[in-house]
């Protein structure tokens, strides 16, 4: 796929703002600016900046995670929380431009560079990306309202190319890859808001497929919101499935938890002017952590992933897992400009906190 390297022409599309910071954090808001890659000797790695607060004892200053989850070509993972402090005005509210202590991120909508480094030095890296599919706002808002408290609302950029280094052990390695960013902003905590979600990046040779998949609680009535975007060859949006997809899934047990995770799950359009089938089936498990049952043994940090202790899950209700999966996937697209047939490769990440069973 060709890079969108005209910046004015992507910032037309009136969303450049939304790559920045969208509300001050604290009374349950938070934000994050999620990255994604895929990289071509079969790593994986997932990076968040997340704004999860003030600090308590001074509310001028924003209380910061950062989140890396990688795993080799051989299946061993590598997962580090960054937790820390910033100064409110190091994070702008017009573009993505973070400065987490020694872990920063900028960019554009069409580029962005990123470098982040564990405390104990084990892992750095570098990487930049470069869009390859145009900004998108679900719906054309990119939001969710439940009540009058409780809205969810991201700007995603589905298709990026990777390059940079990875520095393990002091040892650099040069990397090159696909993948995905995201700024993702809360009313209200998520584990406190949804039973589940899962998110997932499907990349094909003529398309690139993102599916949000969100169930809201109980309290919230378990309402069911689905975004499908399709973006074609030239990166341009060609569907915009905001809330008209239906499902189906085959499940299977998770050993730890006893959930029912999506085996193979299948989405189906009900826009009258596309006809879109995408099919994602579970192939390799990247991460999969039963946070409510390692919170027995240790508490847990605060992350983007909802660590806490025990006796705090149970007070609010939920029993949180998380996994990150890779999964064969599959599109059928058959609209006014021609029809797309594709299958690939896609990363899913499917947060749970809920504690009765799914409805897939």
């Amino acid at each position: 796929m060709t890079p969108l390297r005209d910046t004015a022409a992507v910032t037309q599309t009136g969303v450049a703002f939304s790559d920045g910071l969208q509300q001050q954090p604290g009374d349950g808001r938070s934000e994050l600016w999620h990255f994604d890659g895929r990289l071509d000797d079969g790593t994986s790695i997932g990076i968040a900046f997340c704004l999860v607060g003030t600090d308590p004892d001074d509310p001028e200053r924003y209380r910061t995670v950062v989140n890396v989850m990688l795993t080799d070509a051989d299946g061993d993972n590598v997962v580090h929380f960054t937790a820390g402090s910033i100064r409110a005005d190091t994070v702008s509210s017009d573009q993505c431009d973070l400065l987490f202590g020694a872990n920063h991120v900028r960019g554009d909508l069409s580029t962005y560079d990123l470098h982040v480094e564990s405390e104990d030095g084990s892992l750095v890296v570098d990487l930049h990306y470069t869009a390859l599919t145009q900004p998108w706002l679900p719906g054309g808002t990119g939001g969710i309202t439940l009540d009058d408290n409780t809205h969810f609302a991201d700007l995603i950029i589905a298709r990026c190319s990777i390059t940079g280094t990875l520095t393990r052990n002091g040892s650099p390695t040069a990397v090159t890859g696909e993948g995905y960013h995201d700024h993702q902003w809360f009313d209200t905590d998520p584990m406190d808001t949804w039973h589940h979600w899962l998110l997932a990046h499907l990349y094909t040779d003529d398309a690139t497929v993102v599916v949000y998949d969100l169930v809201a609680n109980a309290a919230h009535g378990h309402v069911h919101t689905t975004w499908l975007g399709v973006f074609g060859r030239d990166g341009s949006l060609l569907h915009d499935g905001h809330d008209r997809v239906a499902s189906s899934a085959e499940t299977v047990t998770d050993d730890s938890s006893g959930k029912e995770y999506p085996k193979r799950i299948t989405y189906t359009g009900n826009d009258p002017a596309d006809e879109i089938v995408v099919s994602l089936d579970w192939a390799q498990t990247l991460v999969n952590e039963d946070l409510y049952a390692a919170a027995s043994r240790t508490g847990g940090p605060d992350t983007e992933l909802g660590g806490a202790s025990r006796a705090e899950y149970d007070r609010r209700g939920i029993q949180p897992t998380y996994a990150r999966y890779v999964a064969r996937g599959a599109v059928h697209l058959s609209h006014e400009q021609g029809i797309i047939d594709g299958v690939g490769e896609a990363i899913c990440e499917l947060n749970y906190p809920g504690g009765e069973p799914a409805s897939w």
